[in-house]
């Protein structure tokens, strides 16, 4: 399922030249609190409730146009990303919604984080999650009484930095104010000095903190609110829980999922890179037992001398230099990395295919690494794309070798084009069926034999490549086999 599938159009978007009252019209007729502002069809800012309750609280006339309170750092995404890269982009920026752009970067659709829940695999919230297992640490509910006026609400949000108040009459709570409601107050020219108790939203929907969150979700939706009010058992309010707060905790739950399928596949995939490393040793091992024996014999037949032996040692050194980092590209395999570093593309695809290059050499599969004319640099996680690479690389050998494919051969090349890096992944062995080549990236899905692959391997590349590396990753059928590409955002380049 791709992004402009589930996306908003209507009523979502107005021209930048239009006022703060017709903008704050448009928001109440889509119901988000949000409109993107666009010239010659394309977004130049987004505007939100929140720039509005901002200009409000300053006196701001609302003839004014729009764009001089709105957000101009619009964030972008292509329409034809998958569903599955909104969540992560969503919390990456820290935004609730996704403006989308198509080729020829004009405006094409929003989508809203709410919508996002009926796209989430089903065992990440369908199970016994209460509420109070997600509400944070030091809670707090911020109330009013019923003798205030709008004006007072507002003023209470601004100073706290919250969307909505509780009204209460003593301990009761007989009421919500939320700045969606004065969003559509304006649009009535109610004047803001009135009575809270008059336009408040009554009754109040209330959860207590042993509510499953699945039935929290299903009650937003149902309401089509983005608040609960949630209660402890005696009715005592607890904190106002929004879905943004839901969504940012399924999030995790999420990500904790993905962490633990990449686990999975590495602990899969061990058995086959202690292989490798077998392979990597076969040959030094065996010139350092010469090393040895070339000692010994010089030693019985007294032709060792202080050169000799210096020389024998320098070549000892470096073959047991040569292995320990054969020790280390795998260890570096293992251990992902938290932040963010600088890295160039080539010399980590040079890195990656030293684990592999003695499995290759042995089953005499021809490696062609072509690396881009300028050095290829960016912002990401070195070690991902290194596991994605070989993933490539090894997925590549066993089919060369299921097929017996006469001069095997892989060809790696890298390419820089307006901005973006590119790596090309292509083989010989003939190409994928075309029946199943959609299903490659599936989870689980695997064309080697039951004990042979996980159906993990393709899942989790494309996972790196788009949730951490925000790039994306395509498979295609070229003259000779199959040509995996990847496409790196060039937002992600170091310039």
């Amino acid at each position: 399922m791709i992004l402009k599938k589930i996306a908003h159009y209507q009523d979502f978007f107005i021209d930048d030249r239009a006022s703060i009252k017709d903008a704050i019209v448009k928001m109440n007729l889509n119901g988000d609190g949000s409109v993107v502002l666009i010239d010659e069809n394309k977004p130049t800012a987004i505007l939100t409730q929140s720039n509005i309750i901002n200009a409000i609280e300053k006196n701001m006339d609302l003839s004014k146009k729009a764009y001089s309170i709105a957000t101009t750092s619009v964030i972008t995404i292509n329409e034809d990303r998958p569903v599955d890269f909104a969540f992560s982009f969503l919390s990456e920026h820290n935004i609730r919604r996704l403006v989308l752009i198509n080729e020829k970067e004009e405006f094409s659709g929003i989508v809203l984080q709410e919508s996002l829940f009926d796209y989430m695999e089903e065992n990440t919230y369908k199970i016994d999650l209460q509420i109070l297992h997600i509400l944070e640490k030091n809670l707090s509910v911020y109330s009013i009484d019923k003798s205030a006026s709008l004006y007072d609400a507002l003023e209470l949000m601004k100073e706290k930095h919250i969307g909505s108040v509780i009204v209460i009459n003593g301990k009761d709570t007989i009421g919500i104010l939320t700045e969606k409601d004065i969003l559509k107050l304006l649009c009535l020219d109610i004047d803001l000095d009135s009575n809270i108790q008059r336009y408040m939203s009554t009754p109040v929907i209330k959860v207590t903190k042993d509510t499953l969150v699945i039935q929290g979700i299903s009650l937003i939706r149902r309401k089509n609110i983005r608040r609960v009010l949630v209660t402890d058992t005696e009715d005592n309010p607890v904190t106002i829980l929004s879905s943004h707060d839901i969504f940012k905790h399924l999030k995790g739950k999420r990500q904790d999922g993905e962490y633990l399928m990449m686990q999975q596949f590495k602990l899969a995939t061990m058995g086959e890179m202690i292989g490798h490393i077998a392979h990597q040793w076969r040959q030094p091992l065996a010139q350092l037992g010469g090393v040895f024996m070339n000692l010994d014999s010089a030693y019985e037949f007294d032709e060792l001398n202080q050169n000799y032996l210096k020389d024998k040692v320098k070549n000892g050194t470096e073959l047991i230099e040569y292995m320990s980092n054969t020790i280390e590209d795998f260890r570096n395999f293992f251990v992902p990395k938290s932040n963010k570093e600088v890295f160039e593309v080539n010399e980590c695809i040079k890195s990656a295919t030293n684990i592999i290059q003695a499995t290759l050499v042995y089953h005499h599969i021809e490696l062609e690494i072509i690396t881009s004319e300028e050095p290829a640099h960016m912002n990401g996680y070195p070690n991902e794309f290194s596991q994605v690479i070989l993933n490539l690389v090894n997925n590549a050998k066993d089919i060369l070798l299921q097929r017996a494919i006469v001069s095997p051969s892989i060809t790696i090349e890298t390419m820089i084009k307006k901005n973006q890096i590119i790596i090309l992944v292509k083989d010989n062995a003939g190409g994928i069926d075309n029946a199943i080549i959609n299903k490659i990236f599936d989870i689980y899905f695997t064309t080697k034999s039951k004990d042979g692959g996980t159906g993990l391997g393709l899942y989790i590349s494309r996972l790196i490549i788009e949730n951490k590396l925000m790039g994306d990753i395509t498979v295609s059928n070229g003259t000779d086999g199959a040509i995996f590409s990847i496409y790196l955002n060039k937002n992600e380049f170091i310039l």
